[in-house]
């Protein structure tokens, strides 16, 4: 019966570290996730001051003013089907 007990407890064992290293595992790779994404951005930040300093050094680095578009209407064209109906 004691022999019982002892796999019993080695199978918990087992189980319990294979929890243990899956939780760690997990940790890890959130904290790899999270260092990737922060060394894109600063990748990312580090291009975008490097395009404005050449686009200042060019001179083209004017503001550029954003309105909204003005609405212009289509000429009403036949649709598709009525095109392919005629034809």
């Amino acid at each position: 019966m004691q022999s019982m007990g002892d796999s019993l407890t080695l199978v918990m064992l087992v189980i319990g570290g294979a929890g243990l290293l899956g939780v760690l595992h997990i940790l890890g790779m959130l904290v790899h996730n999270e260092t990737y994404v922060h060394d894109l951005r600063v990748k990312v930040n580090s291009l975008r001051n490097e395009k404005l300093r050449r686009l200042v050094e060019m001179g083209e680095a004017d503001v550029i003013e954003v309105g909204e578009a003005d609405v212009i209407e289509a000429p009403a064209q036949d649709s598709p089907q009525a095109s392919a109906k005629a034809a």
